[in-house]
């Protein structure tokens, strides 16, 4: 018997079965695979030698099945803050040129506006990041905190980011204004 971990599952049932991570949430059932739970609770699925042991079962879409990575995706300012001072984290916001103009970025960030994520993270050479961006690329497996005004996007930019291979990605969830909050003006 061969075990897999649910991250690599997910991106081999997002290659080969039409990206399941973007059916609804419902059960539904696999009665072609050779894929199997190794338990109620497990956290793993196994692939049968023997396709005489193989019986259809029914499994969550991969929607709700969290990827690996920290089990804590939403950040508090605190959470920011520490991972910050330890030089844990890239610290990436992800808000409009404009809105950065106004109000200047978080202290320690990287301006890569939401639009330009998956492109910045996934195309861009390790040159083309550093010269665009002023730090260098990050590795697939780098802690990126996204952060944006008020935390909608950076939920956005951390499920993209995360699609692409970054599982160590979390989201900073008051952004901007929760960062006022604790440093007004």
């Amino acid at each position: 018997m061969i075990t897999f971990s649910w991250a690599y599952i997910r991106l081999m049932f997002q290659a080969n079965f039409y990206a399941i991570s973007h059916i609804p949430r419902s059960s539904f059932i696999l009665p072609f695979t050779k894929i199997y739970a190794t338990g109620r609770t497990s956290n793993k699925i196994s692939m049968c030698e023997n396709v005489d042991s193989f019986r259809p079962i029914k499994i969550r879409s991969m929607a709700s099945t969290p990827a690996s990575g920290p089990a804590v995706k939403d950040l508090a300012y605190d959470d920011v803050v520490e991972l910050k001072r330890k030089n844990e984290i890239i610290l990436i916001d992800v808000r409009e040129p404009s809105e950065i103009k106004e109000t200047g970025k978080l202290p320690g960030s990287v301006h890569i506006p939401l639009g330009d994520v998956k492109n910045a993270l996934e195309s861009l050479s390790p040159e083309e990041f550093l010269k665009m961006y002023g730090i260098e690329k990050p590795k697939l497996d780098a802690n990126l905190v996204f952060s944006c005004r008020s935390g909608k996007r950076s939920r956005s930019a951390m499920e993209t980011a995360m699609s692409i291979g970054f599982l160590n990605s979390r989201h900073y969830d008051g952004g901007f204004l929760d960062w006022q909050k604790h440093h007004p003006a």
